[in-house]
């Protein structure tokens, strides 16, 4: 965040030396970069608070939000620059263009420094994916702070690049023309970067289900149990990056609750004369007991086995 500062500060300095539009282009895309990573911060910080009384769940949907904060900032630089690349198209005049060593060094050093940044990003993704696509995994992924320092500095280099040609072609056929359209292109790349984030974030906001091969694993995971003859119903929950909510309706195997000896026993116990209404609910008490020991140690098994499950809701059919 300090290096992208930085950046922003250098830029918006060459840009006042040059007045080039590609150039303050640029210097608002790392304005709205490092405004962007202050905010995936602040949001990751927020989403770390644990449960309390007002926010039982936590306050992990935090981050969505503060990265929605991000991506409407992003879009309004991107009008900001459409703007003002659309008066200076409207106010060309012609006369010497000189090229700008000081554009030229900025440029190239953003983008090497950028393309560091993508490279270790973009590893990074690739490790967490697992087998999915990696298609698959941008659209379905539940933290999106790594996705956005991703499509942050792989349009920042492309950006980069881009202001670079804009202005060595301006300086080669001397016309402000090819400059002025790259800013139009950088605010191109800018404004389609927020549109995806504030659409990731928007469905993480109001809450997703996992991925179908992750529910489809959950699933099957459950219906092995020996206790549970059918899933009636089963739902998934984003709550946080990492954290999920699990909604079940089970119908568990009667067998499985009771054992029949006891039954047996109960119907002993009434064959000999004991008091029949005594036993009756002494046989229910003790499947409710049982229902409960059995409900209890699945979910048990579920949070073991998969650790990203911070809540059950389990319904008996």
């Amino acid at each position: 965040m300090s290096g992208n500062a930085i950046l922003t500060i250098g830029k918006f300095i060459v840009w006042g030396l040059t007045r080039s539009p590609s150039m303050l282009a640029e210097s608002i895309h790392s304005l709205g970069d490092t405004a962007n990573q202050l905010l995936l911060y602040l949001g990751f910080k927020k989403g770390q608070i644990g449960p309390c009384h007002r926010y039982p769940m936590g306050q992990g949907r935090a981050s969505y939000v503060f990265n929605l904060f991000a991506a409407i900032g992003i879009g309004l630089g991107a009008l900001y620059t459409f703007n003002h690349s659309y008066h200076e198209l409207n106010s060309i005049h012609q006369g010497a263009i000189a090229l700008s060593w000081p554009s030229i060094a900025i440029l190239a050093f953003a983008g090497i420094l950028e393309f560091i940044i993508f490279w270790i990003a973009f590893k990074a993704v690739w490790k967490n994916k697992g087998d999915s696509s990696l298609l698959t995994y941008l659209k379905e992924a539940d933290d999106p702070s790594i996705l956005a320092i991703l499509f942050e500095d792989g349009i920042a280099v492309l950006g980069a690049l881009i202001a670079l040609v804009g202005i060595i072609v301006s300086y080669k056929i001397q016309s402000p023309l090819p400059d002025i359209i790259t800013s139009f292109i950088i605010a191109t790349l800018l404004m389609v970067m927020a549109i995806f984030l504030g659409k990731m974030n928007y469905h993480l906001i109001v809450g997703t289900q996992l991925p179908t091969a992750e529910r489809n694993k959950i699933s099957d995971f459950i219906a092995a149990r020996p206790e549970v003859e059918k899933i009636i119903h089963i739902q998934t929950e984003t709550l946080a990056p990492g954290k999920v909510r699990l909604s079940l309706e089970i119908e568990f195997h009667g067998e499985r609750i009771g054992s029949n000896e006891e039954l047996r026993h109960d119907l002993k116990v009434i064959e000999r004369g004991g008091h029949l209404a005594a036993t009756l609910i002494e046989s229910r008490d003790r499947a409710i007991r049982n229902l409960g020991k059995s409900i209890d140690q699945l979910e048990k098994e579920i949070y073991r086995e998969f650790p990203d499950i911070v809540l059950v809701d389990l319904e008996p059919n």
